[in-house]
Order: structure tokens, then sequence, then C-alpha cells
């Protein structure tokens, strides 16, 4: 009976947290995929084009946003609609402002004044939206999803063998999560091999002296500070400029200043990936190495914790026993 009533606790638990994720994200979702479903696709014009990049609160890291600006005119209308539509790379190279392209809109009037999912391109969906709606990486967003599964499977289940299963297969997931998330590779190879040269404009700096903390850690700051560059260019000639931001170290690179015009290098297949001509970049590998410290000297502590629990342990039992060895006859 105690089993029995264990298992329906477990399955209301589920049903809760289904019904709580249905609500926050059902509405988007299913007005994303009506959108796929019954959307009517009609023409419509490039107005605007729109290169941000976006710095993260919590973190040193960025997000690079590539909007274009459309304007269509739905069958049910006599009057134009505009919608700021996220999109890919390609996408974002091959338009200009001007250009015709096929847009897919809500059938319905009322849904089309829904954010996000009134209006998008006719070749993308519900898969392309969110992949240009927010960091384009699916791989942590699935492994989170598991994440919480193993964690609220691991609080609700009441065999501690099942338990003790989770808990490593939490751990595994979560570590998965952060090399990743890291990914030290990517960070010290902006790519080998032949590399164009272009002049481009220095649209932004900004001086990083800290890493960002959270509610659970204050912020730190970095081994060794360093300057976000964003330059602006035309890796072709043609009149598409790209935004690409380079971190290099501080006084690298004399006579940096916002508007000036440097020297970039970038690799053919990649121009975002330019790098200003004679910079260093030092600071990446030092900087990177806090995380690892950081946890070095989590895992120090966790272990001479546990070290002295089980010495303790251990001078307890031998001095039970050599008492019980005294008091034999």
């Amino acid at each position: 009976m105690r089993r029995f009533m264990s298992a329906i606790g477990t399955l209301l638990s589920w049903i809760f947290l289904i019904a709580l994720l249905t609500i926050c994200v059902g509405p988007l979702v299913g007005s994303s995929l009506y959108l796929d479903r019954n959307g009517i696709v009609g023409p419509g014009v490039v107005t605007e084009k729109s290169e941000q990049i976006d710095p993260s609160d919590k973190s040193n890291r960025w997000l690079r946003r590539l909007d274009i600006t459309v304007s269509y005119e739905p069958h049910d209308q006599s009057w134009a609609n505009v919608v700021s539509i996220g999109v890919d790379v390609p996408t974002y190279d091959r338009l200009r402002v001007g250009s015709d392209v096929r847009v897919r809109y809500q059938s319905e009037q009322w849904l089309r004044q829904f954010p996000f999912v009134s209006a998008r391109l006719e070749h993308q969906s519900t898969r392309s939206f969110f992949s240009v709606f927010g960091y384009n990486d699916w791989p942590p967003i699935a492994l989170g999803l598991v994440a919480i599964a193993l964690a609220v499977s691991a609080l609700l289940t009441s065999s501690s063998a099942v338990r003790w299963t989770l808990v490593p297969l939490l751990g595994v997931t979560i570590a998965a999560i952060i090399v990743y998330s890291i990914r030290p590779a990517v960070l010290f190879d902006r790519g080998a091999g032949a590399r164009l040269t272009a002049t481009g404009i220095v649209r932004d700096i900004e001086r990083i002296t800290v890493q960002p903390g959270t509610p659970d850690r204050p912020s730190q700051d970095l081994l060794r500070p360093f300057d976000r560059v964003e330059i602006e260019f035309d890796p072709t000639g043609d009149g598409g400029t790209v935004v690409a931001v380079d971190d290099i170290d501080v006084g690298s690179r004399p006579g940096l200043a916002i508007n000036a015009s440097i020297d970039v290098t970038f690799p053919p297949e990649n121009p975002r990936a330019a790098q200003i001509a004679g910079a260093t970049r030092s600071h990446l590998p030092i900087n990177w190495l806090m995380g690892p410290l950081e946890l070095s000297m989590y895992a120090a502590v966790l272990a001479l914790i546990a070290g002295s629990g089980f010495i303790s342990r251990a001078f307890v039992r031998r001095r039970k026993a050599n008492r019980a060895v005294g008091q034999q006859p």
C-alpha cells in the first residue's frame, strides 16, 4: 500500500509539472505551430536590417541578434503590417533593404496581435523560430530538460537504489552541459587557414574587469581584464556590412577608439569571426582557469570534510573496539 501511494504521489507531481510547463509555454508554442499549419503566405518587402550584440548581465558572454523588418499586407486588410523577424546568418547576409520576400502570417487577425509569432518568412518554422529566438544551441536545452527530469525523479523516488542510480546520471548530465557551454577549443580557435584582410570601424569598446556573480556567489575580479571591441566592416566590398566581436588584451592595440578605423583579419567562410590585426588575447586561457580553480577549491573543501568525517568515524570505531577488548574477562 505504501508503494502504491508513493507511485500516486510521484504521478501527481509529474502531472503538476507538465501542467505548469503547458501553462507557461503552451500559448507561445501552440500559436507558432498553428502558424506552421494554417498560416497564409503572401509577398513582403524588407524595410530594415539590424545586427546587434547583446551583452549578458549574468556572464561575460554576449549574444548576436540578426533581425529584419518586413512590411506585408494581409489578404483581409487594406493596410500594411510591419513585423520584426529574427533570421539566421545566411538569410541575413542574402537579403538587402528593399528585397522581396515571402511571408507566412497568421490567418486570424487577432492572432497577429501576439508578439513573436504573428508572422515569419515562408521557409521558417517553429524550430527555426526557436533557433534564432535566443541561443542557437539545442543540445544544452535538451540536456537541461533531462537534468530537470532526473532531479525531480531523484527527489520523488522512495527507493534508495533508484536514487543512487539517478544522482550519478544527473551529475554526468550537468557535467555535459558545462563542457558544452565552455568549449575551450571554440574560445581559443577562431578559424585556422588562410585569412582575408579588411578595414573596419570600431563601433563600441567595453572594458571587462569582473566575472559577474549570482545570488549565491559574489562577483570576482578577473585574473586579467580585457577589452570587448565591436567592429563593423564590409567583407566583400558590396555594401553589406557585418559586425564582429573581438576580446583583446588591454593595451595590446594602441590608438583604439570608437569610430576609429582598424584593420581586421577574418576567415573567408565566416567574416563574423574577424579579429583585430596585431592584438593579443592571452586573457582567454588565464581567465578560463578561474572556473576550474574555483571548482577545485570546492572539491578540496568537500574532500577535506569527507576525509575528516571518515577519520573521525574510524577513530571512534577503534576506541570502541579497544574498550570492548579491555572489558572482556
